[in-house]
């Protein structure tokens, strides 16, 4: 099941939400990235990481944050417990998948699949290609999302396209994006308003240009710069930004003021 808010998966009698994290520094995000990955590779791999091995882990997706402009990531949600999550960066032309990891208990039921497919789609308007490197057990997995290696080896490459009439939320303001928004914004550098949490939503039509676009105040439940073709667009991000908001203030209320 799909809406155009969240992309929603059922699991047993339970709904997992696929959400954009903007700030990765919220409280309890980087304890949930290491106790999913940590739990998942002693079951895939069977290997425990060491308490080492984990605060590196940890020192890397910071100094990653603070170097990148441009940081995606999205968690899957079983209610308020993360189960699940895709986390890169961009630079240039390319941006990077470093983690995808989801927990044993929650894998085979297309979890992995709807966070890279909609990690995809955030990604396309700014970069057109994606590269990884993969673990052996997911290499057959990223084959199968059209991934083709690169010189042989477990790196691996893809070309994506713009998303079609689709609310995706955007993790930056590189260059592309930019020339995208003249038709909406001729009369104002919403870039001035995107600091590296910010929430930022756009839609995109049916030939793949943005139509709208909402920016959202980082620590409140205001919109700072709401803008559409039409009110139906407005209206839907709108609802796409609400909702967001309140899951985001029900797992950490005291990090919505």
């Amino acid at each position: 099941m799909t809406n155009r808010n969240f992309c929603i998966i059922c699991y047993g009698v339970n709904q997992i939400k696929i959400v954009p994290i903007f700030d990765q520094t919220a409280p309890g995000v980087w304890d949930d990235f290491l106790r999913i990955r940590a739990t998942a590779m002693e079951c895939n791999y069977n290997y425990e990481l060491s308490s080492d091995e984990l605060e590196r882990a940890l020192s890397e997706y910071k100094n990653e944050y603070q170097r990148a402009s441009y940081n995606f990531a999205f968690g899957a949600y079983d209610n308020k417990k993360m189960v699940g999550f895709i986390r890169g960066n961009g630079v240039r032309s390319t941006a990077t998948i470093k983690c995808l990891y989801v927990l044993p208990d929650y894998q085979k039921h297309r979890i992995g699949h709807n966070l890279l497919s909609t990690a995809e789609r955030s990604i396309a308007p700014a970069y057109k290609n994606i590269e990884l490197i993969s673990l052996w057990h997911a290499e057959k997995f990223y084959q199968h999302h059209n991934y083709t290696t690169k010189y042989g080896t477990n790196t691996y490459i893809k070309r994506v396209d713009n998303p079609h009439c689709y609310d995706v939320p955007l993790f930056g303001f590189p260059a592309r994006i930019k020339r995208m928004c003249s038709n909406i914004f001729p009369d104002l550098d919403v870039s001035v308003f995107i600091a590296p949490n910010t929430p930022l939503f756009a839609h995109f039509d049916i030939k793949g240009n943005i139509d709208g676009m909402l920016i959202g105040a980082p620590q409140s439940n205001r919109a700072i710069v709401s803008r559409a073709k039409d009110d139906w667009t407005k209206k839907y991000l709108t609802r796409t930004f609400d909702n967001y908001k309140q899951f985001v203030s029900a797992l950490n209320p005291e990090h919505v003021k």
